[in-house]
């Protein structure tokens, strides 16, 4: 959930620092009257609070694990959820099953630890049962899942977050650029309007940063920069195949994509990473997006 919260003035923008869904967070604001921008600052904390909340699985009273802990019986789910929903249903159907909300269970087999060791195929076998889209009843009030299945909204809840708010921003303030940052996942809701762009750096795996500028749209980065694990002098990513049970064999080390929307970044960032040694292949084919790799 949200932490303290840091303003600060910069030469050209206002600065908002914060801790949530695990990440650092930030919202970049034009201008330099941070007291006509509160109650958007409140909001967007308001509301990154209220996502975590209820899409995150760690959290108990969370709508994920409500979903995760009905031992087979439908849950209710609000239009939001519903929607959330809807649209992992579309990237299951469109990456032909590599993209599987309910692969998160996986984890029982990998666990990504330092005192993991290579799961054998029996383990992975024993959990494999617990996943895939079709097996969960989908309706637009209620989830339904068989007992040992859960899902994972991992891999799309932050991107909608961002968002989510950058639409909030271009609601409450049509006259300032807004850059929202969660953890990485990045929208600028409109152009500035004193005409610069915006300065990102994206991360590589020997921690250089490659610096780009965006005046307007999306960024995203998927990959396996801080979560993989070696075994046997061998490196394991934690990007899975929900059919298999064993880690996608990657090519990259991460893919970053810039795009109309974060939640169109991120998805296709992950839906690459999810086509291993045709990761670039894939993005070549999408349209209307930019992307960088790294090796």
């Amino acid at each position: 959930m949200a932490s303290k919260v840091k303003v600060t003035q910069k030469e050209d923008c206002i600065q908002v620092a914060f801790t949530a869904m695990a990440s650092p967070c930030y919202l970049l604001i034009e201008g330099q009257d941070a007291k006509q921008h509160q109650d958007f600052i409140k909001q967007t904390l308001r509301e990154v609070q209220r996502l975590e909340q209820k899409f995150s699985r760690y959290l108990p009273d969370s709508v994920c694990s409500k979903i995760n802990a009905s031992n087979g019986k439908p849950v209710k789910i609000d239009p939001e959820t519903y929607n959330l929903f809807k649209y992992a249903k579309e990237l299951y159907e469109i990456s032909e099953g590599l993209f599987d909300i309910t692969s998160g269970v996986l984890r029982r087999a990998w666990t990504f630890s330092n005192e993991m060791v290579t799961p054998s195929q029996s383990t992975i076998d024993k959990v494999l049962p617990f996943v895939g889209w079709k097996k969960m009843k989908f309706e637009l009030d209620a989830i339904t899942l068989k007992n040992g299945m859960e899902v994972d909204f991992g891999g799309i809840a932050k991107e909608y977050a961002v968002s989510y708010i950058a639409e909030i921003g271009r609601k409450q303030l049509p006259n300032h650029s807004i850059l929202i940052n969660l953890g990485g996942d990045i929208e600028i809701s409109q152009e500035r309007t004193d005409g610069k762009k915006w300065t990102i750096g994206i991360e590589r795996r020997n921690q250089e940063l490659q610096v780009v500028q965006l005046n307007k749209g999306a960024m995203a980065t998927s990959g396996d920069t801080h979560r993989f694990v070696i075994i046997n002098n061998q490196r394991y990513s934690h990007i899975l195949n929900p059919m298999t049970g064993w880690p996608i064999k990657q090519t990259v080390s991460t893919v970053t994509v810039t795009a109309r929307s974060c939640i169109q970044a991120g998805s296709i960032a992950t839906l690459a990473l999810l086509h291993g040694k045709n990761t670039e292949a894939f993005l070549s084919t999408q349209k209307g997006i930019k992307y960088v790799v790294n090796k």
